[in-house]
């Protein structure tokens, strides 16, 4: 019954506080992702990445022949390892290997093999070091996002930067890619839309740059009535506040 009371409560609350603040907005319309096209939705399986330049990876070479010392020799850099603009890393002792356009099992592989040259039985493991997603516009917290995984979905993104603010343009959001010649393209993608699962930016590449657009027509209006976004943010959180310490209180009855 609480279960059933807490879910309700936090949703009426977040659901009172845009409506409060803007009673004349179409709160489907305007807030809610995923609205149509659902039907047209095919399971999206994230992608292995592939490595570009400027990549920064984290490659650890180990083996159960090689005592402290001789595996240091090929760990020698700190494990990192910064993919030139030629797509290239300098590894301790192989020398060049070419690193651009393989995902990180492919890279492993080739290193296994050149490394058997040199160890028995070699062991590779091969990460990007640092994963970061820009997010800038009209968000919560703009700025540049780190993230352990590089399976990251520009929903992560969003999410990572305190969703869009309630004068964010939901239908047009812009992400910057680059690519491996260091050619930016840009794309624009609806998040009222389920077809945005099918779009080539919904997985996120490193480097990525998202950004939102404001609604200057909604940011006027707001302006006008003397109501900021942050302040519609406060009210919402406010009132969540006051659901949470109602909850806590019939719990603790």
């Amino acid at each position: 019954m609480i279960v059933k009371f807490t879910g309700r409560l936090l949703l009426s609350a977040c659901f009172f506080s845009l409506v409060a603040c803007n009673p004349s907005s179409k709160i489907n319309k305007d807030y809610l992702y995923f609205q149509n096209n659902r039907d047209d939705i095919v399971k999206s399986q994230l992608k292995e990445l592939t490595i570009k330049p400027n990549d920064l990876l984290a490659i650890q070479i180990y083996s159960t022949t090689l005592n402290q010392e001789q595996a240091a020799i090929f760990n020698i850099t700190g494990n990192s390892y910064l993919v030139d603009v030629n797509g290239k890393i300098q590894v301790p002792v192989i020398g060049e290997v070419t690193a651009s356009g393989l995902t990180k099992a492919q890279l492993q592989e080739v290193l296994k093999s050149k490394l058997n040259n040199y160890v028995k039985d070699p062991a590779v493991l091969v990460k990007f070091q640092q994963f970061t997603i820009t997010v800038l516009g009209d968000v919560s917290s703009p700025g540049t996002k780190p993230f352990t995984t590089d399976k990251v979905t520009i929903l992560d993104a969003i999410s990572a930067a305190g969703d869009l603010l309630p004068t964010g343009q939901r239908e047009n959001v812009t992400v910057s890619r680059e690519d491996k010649n260091g050619v930016r393209h840009w794309y624009e993608i609806d998040l009222r839309s389920a077809a945005l699962f099918n779009s080539p930016v919904y997985q996120l590449q490193q480097n990525d740059i998202v950004y939102v657009n404001a609604n200057t027509t909604k940011l006027k209006a707001l302006k006008e009535k003397g109501t900021s976004p942050i302040q519609i943010l406060q009210t919402g959180f406010s009132l969540i506040g006051v659901a949470t310490s109602l909850i806590l209180l019939f719990r603790n009855k």
